[in-house]
């Protein structure tokens, strides 16, 4: 009886054996062919959805780290800009640097010194741009004498010099002259062209002694003292008063107008260099009383002025395209109302 039942409980050792070992070669057989997948023990239902959750989450965080390694597109749009603003700066660094260097290298007599930090050289040029700024504001303000009527020898320059002032001889410049000399002390005043011109750009009509009494206290003194006004003789044979013609030409200044402003003046044939200037001192004339030349009278305005000799001759008022602006309505005068205007700074009959 012992020994069956030790043979029972033997098989039943050996059932038990048996099942574990096929248990544990399934198992192995299981894992072996699923190698790839982490610690997976029991291949159950429940396991399974646990991984493709761990797998799923994976995957997103896969993801998310692209997304992160990915710059947004806003960001990477400001980052071009930037890109291109830098090279943009970059190119026009070397245009200029190419410029400068070809600036430099193109002067003659100049010495080099390539020590010299650029930032220096830049405050260089700068301060050069500032300085020809402020010669070109001196040279506006420079004294610019027109003498006429008047004999002056090489003393009289030389005294012009040296109170900074430049002697202007020519006609054309009149009109640039702060002060006109125009009288000695001795003679009357002559009607010029470089006084009219003068006189319709600056009220400085003076008498030699002003040029005398600046040079010797080497200044340029006032003009209010020096200023020719009682030339009697000159006023009566020319029909005019100084005072009041100054008045009148500093009223135009002040105005911002000119004596002949919007007219066109239309010199008839054959009156330059008969008791008149030549030619080119008349258009000076008009044009430093602010009118404008006509070359022809075929398309004169109302306003416009037609000037003939005096007395005037038959060829000039004869004329059809003259004659055809007369009945039209423009107005004609003679050289000596011209002349007298100017001198008077006033229009009459207008």
């Amino acid at each position: 009886g012992k020994a069956g039942v030790n043979n029972g409980h033997d098989t039943t050792t050996t059932i038990a054996k048996s099942i574990s070992s096929r248990k544990r070669r399934g198992s192995s057989l299981f894992t072996n062919s699923c190698e790839d997948t982490e610690n997976f023990k029991v291949p159950s239902s429940s396991r399974l959805k646990r991984q493709r959750f761990n797998k799923t989450t994976e995957d997103d965080a896969d993801d998310d780290d692209d997304e992160e390694e990915k710059t947004p597109p806003v960001v990477a749009r400001r980052n071009v800009r930037k890109s291109s603003t830098r090279k943009r700066k970059s190119l026009a660094a070397t245009d200029t640097n190419k410029q400068r260097q070809s600036q430099t290298s193109s002067e003659e007599d100049s010495e080099h010194d390539y020590s010299t930090p650029q930032r220096k050289i830049d405050e260089d040029r700068f301060l050069n741009t500032i300085g020809s700024r402020r010669k070109k504001k001196k040279e506006s303000q420079i004294l610019r004498v027109l003498v006429t009527g008047v004999k002056i020898s090489a003393t009289h320059s030389s005294k012009i010099k040296a109170i900074g002032g430049i002697l202007l001889e020519d006609t054309e410049d009149a009109a640039s002259a702060t002060h006109v000399i125009c009288s000695d002390g001795k003679d009357p005043i002559k009607r010029t062209s470089k006084l009219m011109i003068g006189l319709c750009n600056t009220s400085n009509i003076v008498s030699l002694k002003w040029l005398l009494d600046s040079s010797k206290k080497r200044e340029v003194l006032a003009a209010r003292e020096y200023l020719v006004l009682n030339d009697q003789e000159a006023e009566e044979r020319y029909n005019f008063h100084m005072r009041t013609s100054l008045s009148n030409s500093d009223s135009f200044r002040l105005k911002g107008t000119t004596l002949l402003e919007g007219r066109q003046v239309y010199i008839c044939k054959g009156v330059a260099g008969k008791k008149a200037p030549p030619e080119d001192e008349l258009k000076l004339i008009v044009d430093a009383a602010g009118g404008c030349w006509a070359k022809s009278p075929k398309k004169l305005q109302k306003r416009s002025i037609i000037i003939t000799s005096d007395p005037p001759s038959k060829s000039q008022l004869s004329n059809k395209d003259v004659a055809r602006a007369i009945a039209k309505g423009t107005k004609n005068f003679t050289t000596s109302w011209l002349f007298h205007c100017i001198l008077a700074q006033e229009l009459d009959d207008l």
